[in-house]
């Protein structure tokens, strides 16, 4: 499963544009934008990650354990995933359990 850049969700179903990879469900939102802010030196993944910042919300986390986050950057690195990728999933599959066990 891959992380679409303009939703933020992981999709079974993704197509890569350049660099950008964005779900069917994305895709006709992308193509607009593309077409209607057309430039010269116009990238995919800025016009995905723009759609995704006019939805999405950021959160800083300070004072975590120097030791502890280089850890768990390793972890991700070793499963060839970014760290924003591995708190997603994580935040993903804690709200997936907790569905479950409702």
């Amino acid at each position: 499963m891959m992380r679409c850049d303009a939703c933020g969700y992981r999709k079974e179903r993704t197509i890569k544009y350049g660099k950008a990879v964005v779900c069917y469900d994305c895709r006709p939102k992308v193509e607009e934008a593309i077409n209607t802010n057309f430039t010269k030196r116009l990238m995919v993944i800025g016009v995905a990650r723009d759609l995704l910042r006019k939805d999405g919300t950021s959160y800083v986390i300070k004072d975590i354990p120097k030791s502890l986050f280089q850890r768990f950057r390793s972890k991700a690195v070793r499963k060839g995933v970014t760290v924003r990728d591995s708190i997603l999933n994580y935040f993903e599959d804690e709200i997936a359990k907790e569905t479950k066990e409702d």
